[in-house]
C-alpha cells in the first residue's frame, strides 16, 4: 500500500510539473471593426506591457489578420507559457504597421481584453491582466 501511494505521489509531481512547462492558447473574437486594415493582436506579459506602450515590441507573441469587409475578426495565439498576460490589439488602417498617436491617444482603431467602461489614459496592466494555466477560450473585446 505504502509502495503504491508513493508511486501515486511521484506519478503527480511529474504531472503537475509537466503541465507547469506547458504551453496554452489564448483564443477569442475582436468586434467593432468598422474599417479595412490589419488587425495586430499581442498578448504581453507585464514588463513588455509597460516597456514598450505601442505594440512595436515587448510582446510575448502576437498575429496579425488582414480584414476586409469583417465587423469582427476570431483570433488565435498560440505558444504562450503559463503566467500573468493582457492582450490588446489596434486596426492599421492606414499601412504604416504602428498605432498612431495623436495627442488626446490612438487614432486607430484599439483595444484591450478585460477592460470594463471607458479608457482614461493609458491601461494599466494589473486592471486588465488574467492566468494563464490552461487554453484561454473566448477573450472577447471590442476596438474603440
Amino acid at each position: 500500500m505504502k509502495r503504491h501511494a508513493a508511486l501515486l505521489g511521484l506519478m503527480l509531481v511529474v504531472a503537475i510539473s509537466a503541465s507547469a512547462g506547458a504551453e496554452h492558447v489564448v483564443a477569442g473574437t475582436i468586434s467593432g471593426i468598422e474599417e479595412d486594415g490589419e488587425l495586430f493582436v499581442a498578448i504581453f506579459d507585464e514588463r513588455g506591457w509597460k516597456a514598450v506602450p505601442d505594440f512595436q515590441e515587448g510582446f510575448v507573441e502576437g498575429r496579425s489578420y488582414q480584414v476586409e469587409s469583417a465587423s469582427s475578426v476570431d483570433f488565435r495565439i498560440d505558444g504562450v507559457p503559463p503566467g500573468m498576460y493582457a492582450v490588446r490589439a489596434f486596426l492599421d488602417t492606414n499601412g504604416n504597421q504602428e498605432l498612431d498617436m495623436g495627442m488626446f491617444g490612438p487614432k486607430e482603431p484599439w483595444g484591450v481584453y478585460k477592460a470594463s467602461g471607458p479608457i482614461v489614459g493609458p491601461p494599466r496592466f494589473r486592471s486588465l491582466a488574467f492566468e494563464v494555466s490552461s487554453d484561454v477560450k473566448g477573450a472577447e473585446f471590442q476596438l474603440r
